[in-house]
């Protein structure tokens, strides 16, 4: 079903899914949306200066490239929320107490399960076209840093190419509600699944440990923060450390 949306590009052996979707989107004009999946990365990214961690064969790697001209640049964050509502969703069908952490994580016991890495390109004051590089922990069971998998929640082995044709299913639907401007249903999804929405927690703010609880999310993706005091923040990406242990 999914090739009906999107062209397929399969790679045994690629440095990062999202380098080679920037590379071919500089060698042609095509705009049509497609998905790069790669049985392993070289040089897998994640957030900023991380990378991320992927055995051969094991996980689900891959980059979306889409073409959201009804979104404004203010309005970016929403790209964000149906990417991580999509993953979530699709891990549902496999795993209980599923959550999204701000921004886009995905956890399952309080330990990452999947993360998102998005490149926007503007085009004036909207969008003009989106990688969305995704990795989904499936059969791998060791982690050198804090992180589970679907093997190591469930104790089953998942078939690579259903969780892709399930995801990237789920991820159409929420895609066609965003373009459609239908933000309302959007925000309902994510608050709904949010890790820590509108509950107590620890954070780390310039490494100074306070409680508070999230009160939303901006549409430019700000966390805001209401702490014990009742005093309000609003942090960007990576400002803040969320203390799960």
């Amino acid at each position: 079903m999914f090739a009906q949306n999107y062209k397929l590009i399969h790679l045994k052996t690629v440095n990062s899914t999202n380098l080679h979707a920037s590379a071919l989107l500089s060698e042609s004009v095509d705009t049509e949306p497609k998905v790069i999946v790669a049985d392993f990365q070289s040089g897998g990214k994640g957030q900023g200066s991380n990378t991320w961690e992927s055995e051969a064969g094991k996980n689900l790697l891959l980059s979306l490239v889409i073409y959201p001209d009804k979104i404004k640049a203010s309005e970016q964050f929403y790209i964000s929320k149906i990417s991580a509502i999509a993953i979530r969703e699709t891990l549902s069908g496999l795993l209980s107490s599923v959550k999204i952490k701000w921004p886009n994580d995905i956890l399952v016991k309080n330990l990452k399960i999947s993360g998102v890495l998005i490149e926007n390109t503007l085009k004036g004051n909207k969008i003009g076209h989106s990688i969305i590089g995704v990795g989904i922990n499936l059969n791998q069971s060791a982690f050198s840093v804090p992180a589970t998998s679907v093997l190591n929640e469930s104790g089953k082995k998942t078939e690579i190419p259903e969780v892709l044709n399930s995801f990237l299913e789920i991820f159409h639907y929420w895609y066609e509600i965003m373009q459609s401007r239908d933000f309302a249903q959007i925000d309902m999804e994510y608050y709904k699944n949010l890790f820590g929405f509108q509950e107590w927690l620890r954070f780390s703010w310039s490494g100074v440990e306070f409680e508070g609880f999230i009160e939303g999310v901006e549409p430019d993706g700000y966390l805001i923060i209401k702490a014990r005091d009742g005093k309000i923040f609003k942090f960007g990406f990576r400002e803040v450390e969320f203390l799960l242990n």
